[in-house]
C-alpha cells in the first residue's frame, strides 16, 4: 500500500490545485489556486483571478502555476526527486495523461491541436504551456505524477467515519496510472490527500470576495500565460510523458 510517508518526506513535493468560476455583473471571473507541500509544511501558495474566463481555464491555470512553483522549488533543493500533483479536474488530468496523444496525432499543419473528430481543443495554449514547462525542465526527477482525485470529500469524523475516505482511496486506485493504479493508499495517506485538497478548496473559495472585486483591474484570461513556448510535436509529447512517469498500461 501507499503510505503517508511515501508522500511526505524530504525527497517529495505534493501539489494540490483547484479552480472555479463566478459570474460578476455578467462577466465570468475565474479563480485559480495551488499549494505546494513539502514534508508536511505549506511552502508555496498561488492565487490568480481572471476575467472573461471559464472553469476549465481556472483549473488549468492552477495546474500550471502549481507545476511551475514545484519545479522551481525542486531546482533550488537538490534533495527533491519526486513531485505528485493532485487535481479533481478530469479535463486537466485526462487531457494531459490521456487525450494529449490523440490531440497531437490530429494536429493540423498550422500546429492547432484537434480531437479525432476534428474539433479544436479548447484552451490548448495552456496545455501547451504545461507540456513545455515539464518537458524542458532541465533537472531529472525520479517520479512526477499527475493524479486525478475526487473533490469535496469529507475527512473522517464520528458522523462520517470512513465513507468518503474509502471512496477517495478507491477512486484514486481506479482512475490513475503507474504506482497509483498498482497500490492503494492506506487510510492515513487517503486522509492526508482529502485534508490537503480541502485546504486548496478553502483557499480558492476564500480568495473570491464579490464585494472586493475590481473588474477593471483583473487581467483577461487570454493574457494569462507567456506565449513563447514550443508547439507540441510527438517528440515533445514523448519527453513530457517520460517526465510525468507516464505508463501506457492505464486502468
Amino acid at each position: 500500500m501507499i503510505c503517508e510517508d511515501y508522500l511526505m518526506n524530504e525527497k517529495s513535493l505534493c501539489i494540490f490545485t483547484d479552480g472555479g468560476v463566478h459570474n460578476v455583473q455578467g462577466i465570468p471571473i475565474s479563480t485559480s489556486g495551488s499549494i505546494v507541500i513539502y514534508n508536511y509544511h505549506v511552502v508555496s501558495e498561488n492565487l490568480r483571478v481572471l476575467k472573461n474566463s471559464t472553469n476549465n481555464i481556472g483549473e488549468l491555470v492552477g495546474v500550471y502555476d502549481g507545476i511551475q512553483q514545484g519545479l522551481l522549488l525542486a531546482q533550488q533543493n537538490s534533495r527533491i526527486k519526486n513531485i505528485y500533483l493532485f487535481s479533481d479536474s478530469k479535463f486537466c488530468i485526462e487531457g494531459l495523461t490521456g487525450w494529449l496523444t490523440n490531440w497531437v496525432t490530429h494536429k493540423t499543419n498550422e500546429n492547432v491541436l484537434r480531437s479525432p473528430y476534428g474539433k479544436e481543443v479548447a484552451n490548448q495554449h495552456i496545455f501547451q504551456a504545461i507540456v513545455n514547462l515539464v518537458a524542458y525542465f532541465p533537472y531529472e526527477l525520479k517520479e512526477f505524477y499527475l493524479v486525478k482525485i475526487r473533490g469535496h470529500m469529507k475527512e473522517p469524523t464520528d458522523i462520517h467515519p470512513t465513507i468518503d475516505l474509502n471512496r477517495q482511496i478507491d477512486y484514486i486506485f481506479n482512475n490513475n496510472y503507474g504506482i497509483f493504479s498498482e497500490n492503494k493508499l492506506n487510510h492515513k495517506a487517503g486522509k492526508l490527500i482529502i485534508g490537503c485538497n480541502n485546504m486548496i478548496d478553502q483557499l480558492v473559495s476564500a480568495s473570491f470576495d464579490i464585494n472586493k472585486i475590481d473588474i477593471d483591474n483583473i487581467p483577461e484570461a487570454y493574457q494569462v500565460l507567456p506565449i513563447n513556448f514550443q508547439d507540441i510535436n510527438k517528440e515533445t509529447m514523448i519527453t513530457f510523458f517520460d517526465k510525468i512517469s507516464y505508463m501506457s498500461l492505464r486502468r
